[in-house]
């Protein structure tokens, strides 16, 4: 194990780190299969602030960092290009209590559209985006990548977990995110 991964084992445990090159494979090629990358670890933390220590950690050993959520973009945004680390976000699932009156919720970044959407319907609300990838796109990379339209999410990047990685990761984006709802419209007779 590389020094760089043993130090990665311990800000999210071995379970969460993975070398492995069968792993990796599956992990650097997009949906269209003309663009391929390389990668040396994947990673899958379970909090912003093991985010930040990752990052932390990677910037320390000048290793680059490719973030992949629900990997269904077709604009091959998450292909890793220099034996980059992969930072997953498929642990950062948390859905935080709705507002109802606010009409907001705070959710991690891997947490997938479906997710959301069951969520708010649970509350008699909907969230203003739908799209066919819904049930593995990811809120973090729908951010990133604008999918499904222009939704307006309030971001809190990883800079306002560590104000020393502040000037290091300014394209951080969505480590969670604050989701805004409409009602749900019912029919009237």
């Amino acid at each position: 194990m590389s020094t760089l991964a043993h130090a990665l084992v311990q800000i999210v445990g071995e379970r969460y780190v993975s070398t492995d090159a069968d792993v990796l494979a599956g992990r650097t090629i997009d949906h269209t299969g003309r663009y391929l990358g390389t990668a040396s670890i994947l990673i899958r933390p379970g909090t912003a602030e093991e985010v930040a220590e990752i990052l932390k950690v990677c910037k320390e050993h000048s290793q680059a960092v490719t973030t992949q959520g629900g990997r269904t973009s077709m604009v091959a945004g998450t292909v890793s290009e220099h034996d980059d680390v992969l930072l997953s976000t498929e642990r950062l699932t948390e859905i935080g209590p709705i507002d109802t009156v606010e009409r907001r919720v705070r959710a991690g970044s891997g947490v997938t559209l479906a997710a959301l959407q069951q969520a708010a319907a649970k509350e008699n609300l909907q969230f203003g985006v739908d799209i066919g990838s819904r049930d593995s796109a990811t809120l973090g990379g729908m951010a990133s990548t604008n999918a499904g339209a222009c939704v307006r999410c309030a971001t809190e990047t990883c800079a306002n977990k560590s104000s020393e990685f502040k000037s290091h990761c300014p394209m951080v984006q969505s480590w969670s995110a604050t989701a805004m709802f409409v009602p749900t419209t019912q029919a009237t007779t």
